[in-house]
């Protein structure tokens, strides 16, 4: 928790650099394309504008992932997947534009706990996961078009790809869009 603290202290004294009457926010909901399963991401986003054409992006998203993993009982090997669950800051730059809006930078990653998905046994209860590593950081970039609902929001369907590249490599790569509110003068 404090790095996330760490994190948001920063972002909430950039409020003063970018041009806080034409703030947005939004919800996002995606999903993500994890060893052959589709996984839900869901969060709050807010864009703070740099120029007019450029923003920083940031967020608080809620993210699962699949890890799948083998134990041996009484010389019988069981497969099973477990879910992992993260809290992910991006903070990443992000150019706007008519027609297509380009975002890349960094995502920070915390691990917030399990939940056991499936097993290859029915018998086979996972009590207990240990995970060594509960900070991942990432590049994250995405592709989007902004379409306006009317003067204050719009909807923006996204494709993104995110890559771990510390303390291990690992990538997602999904789908999803944003319902974006923004105050119009």
């Amino acid at each position: 928790m404090k790095k996330v603290l760490m994190v948001f202290i920063p972002l909430m004294a950039m409020f003063k650099m970018g041009d806080a009457q034409n703030l947005s926010f939004g919800a996002e909901i995606s999903s993500n394309f994890h060893l052959e399963s589709i996984l839900p991401e869901v969060g709050l986003k807010l864009n703070i504008p740099l120029s007019k054409h450029s923003q920083f992006e940031t967020g608080l998203f809620y993210q699962i992932r699949k890890n799948d993993g083998t134990i041996s009982i009484n010389n019988n090997l069981y497969i099973f997947n477990i879910n992992e669950r993260y809290m992910v800051v991006p903070l990443l730059y992000k150019f706007s534009s008519q027609i297509i809006n380009l975002s890349f930078g960094i995502n920070h990653n915390y691990y917030v706990g399990w939940g056991f998905a499936s097993d290859s046994d029915d018998n086979v209860q996972i009590n207990n996961y240990h995970r060594e590593d509960t900070y991942l950081l990432g590049v994250q970039g995405a592709l989007s078009k902004s379409l306006r609902l009317n003067n204050q929001f719009f909807i923006e369907p996204m494709i993104k790809v995110s890559v771990m590249v510390y303390p291990y490599s690992d990538v997602l790569a999904g789908f999803g869009f944003a319902l974006v509110y923004s105050k119009v003068d």
